[in-house]
């Protein structure tokens, strides 16, 4: 079956917003309890309270697509979705995770916004990803090392207070924001990003907040 999820969590209370084509039906398993809702082309939240089953089914009914998944969490939330499994969403576009033990976007060839913040995988391969513009890595604590250099649509970056050290790009690319609290890249890294931001008449800025 195409265009379906299935994610594992820790705690309770586990919540996630769904983005599916409009008009189509899909379900979402909880274990002990089965919803069935349509798709209104925005983003639709769906929550469980007591669910014991740490395992949610997502899938797309007929020809629907699943465009986007927002498991981020919520700030009354004491669930983290440790796993996320989106091989078999070929349309997403849009995927935003918090505390990924382990994160495969090499299926979703369409992804334009991945915002993978307190994740503790220590490699990401995003050569899959063509399409992506906008890349959150935030507090990503054993990450070290980000080629971007087959991102070719990528205009914003967000890494502040991660361990990157090292980051790829190719000389091709669009990159125009990038934002870096605590971040220390090597030395050639750094100094050809900010050629690269240059050229393209961007910026890095060293804190995530304005205040």
């Amino acid at each position: 079956m195409n265009n379906e999820v299935y994610l594992d969590y820790d705690g309770f209370g586990p919540s996630l917003d769904v983005y599916v084509t409009p008009g189509c039906g899909w379900t979402v398993e909880w274990g002990d309890l089965v919803e069935h809702y349509t798709g209104t082309g925005d983003w639709q939240f769906v929550s469980h309270g007591g669910s014991p089953c740490r395992c949610v089914h997502i899938f797309a009914e007929d020809s629907g697509e699943i465009i986007g998944i927002d498991a981020g969490g919520q700030c009354w939330s004491t669930c983290s979705w440790s796993k996320i499994d989106v091989s078999r969403c070929p349309s997403l576009r849009y995927f935003r995770n918090n505390r990924a033990e382990a994160l495969d976007v090499s299926c979703n060839p369409l992804l334009r916004e991945l915002d993978c913040q307190n994740g503790t995988f220590g490699t990401l391969d995003l050569s899959a990803n063509p399409e992506l513009e906008k890349l959150t890595c935030n507090w990503c604590k054993d990450l070290t090392e980000l080629n971007l250099s087959r991102n070719l649509a990528l205009r914003e970056l967000n890494i502040c207070f991660s361990a990157i050290k090292r980051l790829g790009l190719h000389n091709r690319s669009v990159l125009q924001s990038v934002v870096m609290e605590d971040v220390e890249l090597d030395e050639r890294s750094e100094k050809y990003l900010l050629q690269i931001l240059e050229r393209n008449g961007g910026e890095v800025r060293k804190k995530l907040y304005d205040f």
